[in-house]
């Protein structure tokens, strides 16, 4: 009796109905029922081996997680990823299996063209190639029901032109998340639904970057860490160096640390002034020592200055520069009389690599290239 009813060719279970039989989706979208039961036969005839997006490191079909303080360098490391599968290129050395990446900016996409132009730079692709990669101008608010309805209406747009999303990006968990508690597991748990379905209705993989907390611990529910296939914690406690750390990779053994230098690539001058930003170059790993790296709104502050100032700034535009970056720390914007009292703090500490000077009467500051 129960054979009878499982059987695929059953009245009792018809399976070429229950695919197609639309579900509920928030937005009023109608989403496909991906419920099967299979039988034993099929269960063991499945391929077990790893079908892998990034070789090692990101399986194919999964939503995962990376995160990190601020300025820990996530997005150089989820663009590093993104372009990688984008234009084929192996990502240090591990295969991947190319496509279209779909990049949610939750932070807008100020800085995004410049981090993309140094990386093509750097892989000696000109930037004029239309290579698979598409991002946004702004965040979609994944739980509220306009904003995903829109994003889903995109997205059927590319698939419906015969082109498979590989991988889409949440960049970041907070900016997407919408309205509500993202430590509430109800929250969280209503977010990562609506992300699943997303992966399950558009055959994709899921990528959310996301931040710790002041303790350095990731922000949240733990519902996050329960739900989801892998993540990934991207830490730096050395100027324009980082270490990557799988913390959980669900059927498969995790991967070592890796760590990278990020090296400044100038791709233009505008008014005198070179333009560049910083990729990622493996190196050797290291375990690193703590450091007396600047912590909180100075630490960010810090980081921006490393990243950004390669040629002498006055505070005055570096200060105008972050605040149209709408950079945060723990959730908070920054202001402009946040950002100067770190500088002040910062010159007074007499902080490694950075140079104090002035500039025209102002106060200005550059960073000191490393070695």
């Amino acid at each position: 009796m129960v054979a009878q009813m499982l059987d695929n060719n059953s009245e009792f279970i018809n399976q070429e109905t229950l695919n197609h039989s639309p579900l509920p989706c928030a937005g009023g979208v109608k989403r496909r029922n991906h419920f099967r039961l299979y039988r034993l036969p099929e269960i063991m005839s499945m391929n077990i081996e790893p079908n892998w997006l990034i070789e090692d490191y990101i399986e194919q079909d999964t939503t995962g997680v990376l995160y990190g303080q601020s300025g820990s360098y996530k997005t150089f490391l989820a663009l590093d990823w993104c372009l990688s599968i984008a234009t084929g290129q192996s990502w240090h050395g591990h295969d991947v299996n190319s496509g279209l990446v779909v990049y949610v900016a939750g932070e807008g996409n100020h800085g995004l063209q410049k981090r993309i132009k140094a990386w093509l730079r750097y892989h000696h692709i000109d930037d004029s190639t239309d290579i698979p990669f598409m991002a946004s101008n702004q965040r979609v608010a994944i739980r509220n029901d306009d904003e995903l309805s829109m994003f889903r209406h995109y997205l059927e747009q590319i698939t419906d032109s015969g082109e498979k999303i590989k991988l889409i990006v949440f960049d970041t968990l907070r900016k997407c998340f919408g309205s509500g508690d993202e430590n509430h597991s109800k929250d969280m748990g209503e977010f990562l639904d609506q992300v699943e379905a997303l992966r399950q209705d558009f055959d994709t993989t899921c990528l959310i970057v996301h931040h710790t907390n002041k303790n350095k611990i990731i922000r949240g529910s733990n519902a996050l860490e329960s739900d989801i296939d892998y993540m990934y914690r991207l830490e730096s406690k050395h100027k324009q160096n980082c270490v990557l750390h799988a913390e959980k990779l669900k059927d498969s053994d995790a991967p070592h640390p890796k760590q990278f230098d990020l090296q400044s690539v100038l791709f233009g001058n505008h008014k005198g002034k070179s333009i560049n930003s910083l990729v990622l170059e493996p190196v050797d790993y290291q375990p690193q020592q703590e450091s007396n790296k600047p912590q909180g709104i100075r630490g960010l502050v810090y980081d921006y200055i490393v990243d950004n100032c390669i040629e002498a700034t006055t505070w005055t535009d570096l200060i105008a520069d972050m605040i149209d970056s709408d950079l945060n720390h723990d959730g908070e914007q920054l202001t402009k009389a946040s950002i100067r009292t770190a500088l002040n703090g910062l010159q007074d500490n007499q902080t490694p690599l950075l140079d104090f000077s002035k500039l025209n009467g102002q106060n200005a500051v550059k960073a000191i290239p490393p070695g």
